[in-house]
């Protein structure tokens, strides 16, 4: 029986309980969950650091990028 990869991995981090409350009240009403705030940080460091802009997959399910959201991140 073929299973088809699930696009998404889950992780487990472990931050000091403060850090997370600050997070958790800095993202509020800019990003619709804890999960999509820490993958666009993760997609700001793969660019800042590595470049990965131009490294897009076109594949959405191997691709690390999120589609376009639904939602508007406020400036």
């Amino acid at each position: 029986m073929f299973v088809k990869a699930r696009r998404f991995k889950c992780i487990y981090i472990n931050v000091p309980r403060a850090f997370l409350e600050r997070f958790d009240k800095s993202i509020q009403g800019h990003y619709p969950s804890r999960s999509e705030a820490i993958r666009r940080g993760m997609g700001l460091i793969l660019r800042e650091v590595q470049g990965y802009e131009g490294q897009r997959e076109a594949d959405p399910e191997t691709s690390p990028w999120p589609s376009a959201p639904s939602w508007r991140v406020a400036q």
